[in-house]
């Protein structure tokens, strides 16, 4: 077995191994902590959409939001760098954002792009996560 690709153990990658969980993307840093890269989409983006991202592939359980899970990704964020006001208030737009961008991205990917039936409708997990965070969060109209 190829160790390389693997997804680390107890991680969303063991469902996903595009995650950016995955053993490819995590680099121990000389201090013995670990940094996470995310290779397919590296780019100058706004910080507040990949944190949207990690909460997607991070803080949710049988397809909703977990919000003890995302108060844990959180406090790590708290610990360096607190978010202003305005970038918490902001947060659960963008976590409504990264998933629907990956909604579009699995129906362009397996219906457009390499169609696949089996796949066809793997979208549609990406609108019950948004729905769980429009109702857990303050985002509910």
């Amino acid at each position: 077995m190829d160790h390389r690709n693997a997804p680390w153990p107890g991680s969303p990658a063991a469902a996903d191994s595009t995650a950016a969980t995955a053993r490819p993307n995590v680099v121990v840093r000389q201090d013995g902590h670990l940094s996470v890269l995310d290779w397919e989409t590296i780019s100058l983006d706004d910080p507040l959409l990949d944190l949207g991202m990690a909460a997607v592939g991070l803080a949710q359980d049988a397809g909703n939001l977990a919000p003890a899970r995302l108060d844990a990704l959180l406090s790590g964020y708290q610990d360096i760098a607190p978010p202003s006001d305005e970038d918490a208030a902001a947060l659960p737009m963008e976590i409504v954002h990264a998933a629907l961008s990956i909604a579009f991205h699995r129906y362009y990917r397996h219906n457009i792009r390499f169609p696949d039936p089996a796949k066809s409708s793997i979208h549609n997990e990406m609108l019950q996560f948004v729905d769980s965070v429009e109702k857990t969060t303050s985002l509910r109209g």
